[in-house]
């Protein structure tokens, strides 16, 4: 007997356990934009009717759970409390639900739902910069059906919303660093449940504001881009966030400073090609001004100068001399680095100045090669410049191709005058004339002359010599703007002629000393023409012609004698 009524016992008791309807499983919440709060849930199984309603429960502030509405049809699977308003009183609302039913004993109460609470979405801000977010999880445990991580939105006022970020699930908070000048920022984040239905918070929302606009931010450095032909202006981001972009000013020569462009807040440099601005031709100056959104501004920073290189050349000595403008911006120059290449070899640093100097010597220029130069200025924090490169062809002086003194003539005792032939076509500064006794010397500098006109054939005079006493050799060196040397001429003599009277014989002895020939395959082209006169009135036509082979001449004179006593003799050397 006590067999039987165990066995009815556990009958009876199974049967009220298969007979009971489950609480339907609340999954999401959601906070509405004008204060409800919607709660989803999935049905849960009835399949023998016993279902009569869900009973809704709401805690408001802390207070005891309360029975504060019902809902007849078991198939519905959502609800708005309406007229809650979350956030005006209280953001502490926490709900569970019941089913009741009957199962033929009686009305009864399943267990509790699982509690569901609103996400709270709190932001902080600090002036113009969003700041903190922090949120509570729908319930501390969650439910296997959560998704593994939040979508957190965000946008600005009149513009949709963005998705920000991804919090993992367990994560309850997140710092941006949105910034703006004059704006609103909204944010609100969600949970997705694996049953389709999505938690989502309320929105929250700050006023984003800074009237003084980003502080003075400066140029990093600015260059001279010589593939573009261009200065590069390069400088690093702002701090500000608030930053939007940059106003890029110029300042000319003479000191005008005119706005020439502006660069959105994500770039990081700036090339002005502009042709009248060109860093080819002078040093050219620039500064940055950040702004925001609403475009205030601290003003610009700090004037930033190019390196401009400029050369002189000495032809003489083969040395060119590099001149620069220092660079303008930075606290204190390093150093500057020189940089040459010749052709089309690669560049080569030439050597390093200190950053107080602004010139550097280039020596042992050869003539025919293309050389080009550019200077890098060195900040002590390893910032770099690059100034515009001087490209350039250095040429020699052009020698002349001859220089011939074709004869010396005597003008008076104390005058020689000698006849030149000179290339002129090159660059000649000076004539030197230098003089000696014999062909092989030594010789004596005695004059010079300067080069002021463009004939081929002209006269130089020695008016420091006695020619009365015999004859003298010379020759003439044509000196360049160097001061050297260039050319040599040839070495040519006076004419120096001796004469001697025998009154028995009616005749006057001859003789002179010849010309040193300037070109010896043109020796018998040499004519010397002795000329006789009396009393100085000498006739038109020579007396004698004779060739390199004579030096000297009788003259018979008996038939002259009753015109004078004093016969005069010169002799005139020519080349044919």
């Amino acid at each position: 007997m006590r067999h039987i009524l165990f066995l009815l016992f556990g009958i009876l008791l199974t049967a009220g356990l298969r007979a009971q309807v489950k609480p339907p499983e609340l999954r999401c919440i959601s906070v509405e934009n004008n204060g409800d709060i919607t709660i989803n849930w999935v049905i849960p199984g009835d399949p023998n009717g016993y279902f009569q309603r869900y009973l809704l429960y709401v805690s408001v502030g802390g207070s005891p759970f309360i029975a504060f509405d019902s809902l007849p049809n078991i198939l519905q699977n959502v609800y708005t409390h309406t007229g809650a308003s979350f956030g005006s009183v209280t953001t502490s609302y926490r709900y569970f639900f019941r089913s009741v039913f009957d199962s033929g004993s009686g009305r009864q109460l399943s267990t509790p739902s699982d509690t569901l609470s609103p996400i709270h979405l709190t932001l902080t801000v600090a002036g113009n910069v969003s700041g903190q977010l922090i949120w509570n999880p729908p319930r501390s445990n969650p439910l296997p059906t959560w998704g593994s991580a939040y979508t957190l939105y965000r946008n600005f006022q009149g513009l949709p919303a963005t998705v920000r970020n991804n919090p993992l699930m367990g994560q309850t908070a997140f710092r941006d660093t949105a910034a703006r000048c004059n704006d609103v920022i909204f944010y609100s984040i969600e949970l997705p449940d694996a049953s389709g239905c999505i938690s989502k918070s309320n929105i929250d929302s700050a006023l984003l504001q800074d009237n003084l606009g980003p502080s003075v931010w400066d140029l990093a450095c600015v260059s001279v881009d010589s593939l573009a032909g261009a200065t590069q202006l390069i400088w690093n981001e702002h701090s500000d966030k608030t930053t939007l972009g940059y106003s890029v000013g110029y300042t000319d020569p003479a000191g005008v400073n005119t706005f020439i462009d502006t660069v959105g807040a994500g770039v990081g440099q700036y090339l002005d090609n502009s042709i009248s601005r060109s860093p080819y031709t002078t040093s050219q100056c620039y500064a940055l001004a950040a702004f925001d959104s609403c475009f205030n501004t601290q003003g610009a920073g700090k004037l930033h100068c190019t390196v401009h290189l400029t050369r002189s050349y000495d032809l003489c000595a083969g040395e060119v001399y590099l001149k620069w403008t220092h660079y303008v911006g930075w606290p204190q120059i390093a150093n500057y680095n020189v940089y040459m290449r010749i052709n089309s070899d690669p560049y080569k640093m030439m050597g390093t100045v200190n950053g107080n100097v602004d010139s550097f010597v280039v020596r042992n220029i050869e003539a025919l090669n293309v050389y080009s130069f550019y200077i890098e200025a060195v900040s002590q924090t390893g910032k770099s410049s690059f100034s515009n490169v001087l490209g350039t062809r250095f040429t020699t002086i052009e020698k002349p191709k001859y220089l011939v003194l074709r004869s010396v003539g005597v003008t008076g005792d104390n005058t020689a005058q000698l006849r030149v032939y000179a290339d002129k076509k090159a660059p000649i500064n000076r004539f030197v004339i230098y003089r000696g006794l014999q062909r092989e010397g030594p010789f004596m500098k005695v004059g010079e002359t300067e080069n002021t006109n463009s004939d081929t054939i002209f006269i130089l005079y020695d008016e420091t010599v006695d020619l009365s006493k015999g004859a003298y050799t010379y020759f003439v060196t044509a000196v360049d703007s160097c001061g050297n040397a260039v050319i040599k001429s040839n070495v040519a003599r006076s004419i120096f002629l001796r004469g001697e009277g025998r009154k028995y014989d009616y005749t006057n002895g001859l003789t002179w000393q010849q010309n040193y020939h300037w070109d010896s395959t043109k020796l018998q082209e040499d004519l010397y023409f002795l000329y006789r006169g009396i009393y100085a009135d000498y006739e038109d036509e020579p007396i004698k012609v004779h060739d390199p082979r004579y030096n000297s001449h009788e003259d018979y004179i008996k038939e002259y004698l009753n015109e004078g006593a004093r016969f005069c003799y010169t002799v005139a050397y020519k080349q044919y």
